[in-house]
């Protein structure tokens, strides 16, 4: 007879390890199962990896303009197998940290890919051996995969995976990344701060188009400062692929051919969510372009069946996950949590960085009859000026009546540690005139989010009105 579970946990990402470690100290019985490595994605070839990368170009960048604070020193070379090392090493350990968690909550941890057969019962494979086991709920949490150009299939070398670039073992001199989202533009930045030529093609009218378009223009205009070409409104036509190089043809919106010839391509057109061969028709689960419906209590239409992380629609983000694996766990305990989207901030890890919590400019105008928008300058914040990082802003948007904060965008240098006052602030329900009351250290980065609601209440400090 399969073994009885009150939860079975399919996927070891942060949606799917968060689950079970929040099901294990509700004190229910638990298993989590993997078919690749714990931590998912993330841990292994995501958020991870890639934010490694981003401090090792961002050390370089640092080492390189050293000489405008009198430190004159000489860069020898860069040593990216040394890199890779530490970058693994980091892995290890946080994957071995994620297991002992999951291990003192008493979760049991199989590898292998599951197969749903019935919603209360789930098949186990791994190699020739077949397991079965029994469970009252079942969370959902396979994640996603970087989707694939049919006509420019990843090779590992020429044509690459946001998978495949973190483990390069040297630097290309010319890269082509087809897709201005932020996967794209994390790695437009890296390279471009490595001496990497970039080269960035995007399909749509322009890059990060989700984001607020005047955050959006200063990294712009870094990124181009920086050497990295941007074809926006361009989409890819064809290739040409030889041992060591690809050319490139593209069409920008006004029909014309480019000609791109470079030693590697990422393809960063966003993520396919992991929904086939996992048997949730088998359960009944309903599918709506390939991602998982669920309600705010995370329960998808069959309700011993959950669902959590990139596989449904939203936010592919691991925090967003967490959140949702924690909020599904504590629902199947007999807690009542539903998930607010609300204040979910979203980073992207570039120079210089972004950040947004709440709705933007744009966004704000298509809910509300009136609207303001207050924007500070980090060229006018003494952190900022102290650092040589001035380049950036802040942006504040308000319901007009009572001036209610309803979104905030930042960007500049080391901002993503600020946007959680601002998802604080979001969630409190707070208006500006709380947040100016609001004492901040000085001198602090985060002074601009006091400084932006001074001036929002017409009593800024430290800029004219």
């Amino acid at each position: 007879m399969p073994e009885n579970y009150d939860v079975v946990v399919i996927g070891g990402g942060p949606g799917g390890y968060s689950a079970a470690i929040r099901a294990g100290q509700l004190g229910l019985k638990t298993m989590l199962i993997e078919k690749n490595e714990i931590g998912g994605t993330c841990l292994n070839v995501g958020c991870i990896p890639t934010k490694h990368f981003v401090h090792y170009s961002d050390v370089y960048s640092t080492i390189k303009n050293s000489s405008k604070l009198g430190i004159h020193t000489t860069l020898e070379r860069l040593d990216l197998n040394m890199f890779q090392k530490e970058k693994n090493k980091v892995i290890m350990q946080l994957k071995s940290g994620v297991t002992s968690i999951l291990k003192s909550q008493e979760v049991d941890i199989i590898k292998g890919f599951a197969t749903i057969k019935t919603k209360n019962i789930v098949m186990i494979k791994n190699g020739q051996k077949e397991q079965s086991v029994s469970t009252k709920n079942i969370i959902v949490a396979t994640g996603s995969s970087p989707r694939e150009l049919p006509s420019l299939p990843f090779n590992g070398e020429t044509v690459l995976s946001s998978n495949d670039i973190l483990s390069l073992s040297e630097l290309p001199k010319k890269i082509a990344i087809i897709g201005g989202g932020v996967i794209g533009i994390e790695f437009a930045s890296i390279f471009s701060q490595l001496d990497v030529e970039v080269h960035v093609i995007e399909a749509l009218p322009k890059i990060l188009m989700a984001e607020d378009e005047d955050i959006v223009r200063y990294l712009k205009n870094s990124l181009k400062k920086n050497g990295v070409t941007i074809y926006e409104h361009t989409s890819y036509n064809d290739s040409v692929i030889n041992d060591d190089q690809v050319e490139l043809i593209l069409k920008n919106n006004e029909g014309q051919n480019i000609k791109l010839q470079v030693d590697q391509v990422l393809v960063a057109i966003g993520r396919t969510r992991n929904t086939s061969q996992i048997g949730l028709e088998n359960a009944g689960v309903h599918i709506v372009n390939q991602q998982i419906e669920v309600n705010e209590f995370m329960q998808t239409n069959v309700p011993s069946i959950y669902s959590v992380g990139d596989i449904n629609p939203g936010w592919q983000l691991a925090h967003v996950a967490f959140e949702e694996g924690v909020v599904a766990a504590e629902n199947i305990a007999g807690m009542s949590r539903k998930m607010d989207y609300k204040v979910v901030p979203r980073c992207i890890y570039t120079s210089p960085e972004i950040s947004t919590v709440g709705l933007t400019e744009r966004e704000a105008k298509k809910v509300y009859s009136e609207v303001e928008v207050h924007t500070f300058p980090l060229a006018a914040n003494s952190k900022a000026m102290m650092a040589g990082k001035k380049e950036g802003m802040a942006k504040i948007v308000l319901e007009k009546e009572y001036k209610e904060i309803l979104g905030i965008s930042l960007v500049g240098e080391g901002v993503n540690e600020l946007i959680s006052e601002g998802s604080l602030a979001i969630y409190l329900e707070a208006t500006a005139e709380e947040l100016a009351n609001l004492i901040h250290p000085h001198p602090s980065l985060s002074e601009i989010l006091k400084e932006v609601s001074l001036l929002a209440m017409d009593k800024p400090l430290h800029i004219t009105n």
